[in-house]
């Protein structure tokens, strides 16, 4: 306002009284349009998001610095149409705070808040479950892929109930690496955190955990190791039921089919007309 004055001082001078009152009016009106006003391109929300953020950012830090403050910042999208990432910011003495504190991993919450402030309650919800389902769909397809390639058998797969006997005992091969924050149990049940997963995945991908073949001695040292768990009772290894017929000759239909088929039985008529009875 003041280059404005400045630059147009005698045409300011000659205004009156109540024209500088609307002037000035106008031009609040004016900054307020610039301050709030709705931006129209993505271009321009992503460069307004970004550089007020990091305005923000930067108080905060200075705030911390004049008074030793802390204080933590999230940010997200409120719609689909603007094409940004979540924003995770914290000063540094509670940087450490969500995870450590309150076992909850920052990127993990913006997704849940993204999710919500798009979608609402339902929303942030069957987000976060569908994310979590197609990572775990990936990782179910890696890990299969990799038995097949050490294991040369199209038909490999794995088998969380009983890994040993299924996959270990077959195959003589064990996975290596497997994060010891993450259960090794079928992956529906081994976590519900969106990050473990995605690190599980990445993990997989990299390389970090993988297939390893057995040597012999190895795999028998690891078959006695089993075998005296399970005569201890240390661990259960999970069977199919018995069938109730156990022991008893199964009648076998006589295509060789393997079925149990009945013999049909037909019940006669009443009375049976003759081929004489016919005629008359």
């Amino acid at each position: 306002l003041q280059e404005i004055v400045k630059d147009h001082r005698e045409e300011y001078q000659d205004l009156t009284e109540v024209e500088k009152s609307q002037l000035l009016l106008e031009y609040g009106e004016y900054k307020e349009t610039q301050t709030s006003g709705v931006r129209i391109s993505t271009k321009s929300k992503i460069i307004d998001v970004t550089q007020t953020l990091k305005a923000i950012e930067s108080e905060l830090n200075n705030l911390k610095s004049r008074t030793g403050t802390e204080a933590m910042l999230y940010a997200t999208r409120g719609s689909t149409d603007l094409p940004l990432r979540g924003i995770a910011f914290a000063t540094e003495g509670v940087e450490e705070f969500m995870p450590s504190v309150m076992n909850i991993d920052n990127q993990d919450l913006i997704s849940k808040m993204e999710g919500f402030a798009v979608q609402g309650m339902k929303g942030a919800a069957n987000n976060h479950k569908k994310r979590c389902s197609n990572v775990r769909a990936a990782l179910r397809k890696i890990i299969t892929q990799k038995l097949v390639e050490i294991t040369k058998d199209d038909s490999a797969r794995m088998h969380w109930a009983n890994y040993f006997r299924n996959v270990v005992q077959p195959y003589q091969v064990m996975v290596e690496g497997w994060p010891a924050n993450i259960p090794f149990v079928n992956l529906s049940e081994a976590s519900s955190a969106l990050p473990d997963l995605e690190m599980l995945e990445w993990k997989w991908r990299s390389g970090a955990v993988y297939w390893r073949r057995l040597g012999d001695e190895e795999f028998q040292r690891l078959l006695e190791e089993r075998n005296e768990k399970l005569e201890r009772g240390e661990i259960v290894e999970h069977r199919c039921r018995t069938c109730s017929d156990k022991g008893k000759k199964r009648a076998h239909s006589p295509d060789g089919s393997g079925r149990n088929t009945r013999k049909k039985t037909y019940k006669s008529a009443e009375t049976v007309n003759t081929d004489d009875e016919d005629d008359a």
